[in-house]
């Protein structure tokens, strides 16, 4: 099974998208730039990959601009 990340870990488009869904700060960043995405009735099958991970399913949504974004936002987060 996956570890965990360490409470107070750095969040970043490597993450898990439940451990991103599941923090508050990192949420209202994904609402922020892909509200789509997060309200999506198909969330659920994504929430064990990483934000990278699911990139190739949506590309639409997560483009590399987007996801750019995405990473220097929640760098500026970190604990």
């Amino acid at each position: 099974s996956a570890a965990k990340p360490a409470r107070g870990a750095a969040l970043s488009t490597n993450s898990m998208l439940s451990d991103l869904l599941g923090d508050p700060r990192a949420r209202a960043i994904l609402e922020r730039e892909v509200p789509e995405l997060v309200n999506s009735p198909q969330i659920g099958m994504g929430s064990q990959m990483t934000l990278r991970g699911l990139q190739p399913f949506v590309p639409e949504i997560l483009g590399k601009e987007v996801l750019e974004r995405i990473e220097r936002a929640l760098a500026q987060h970190a604990p």
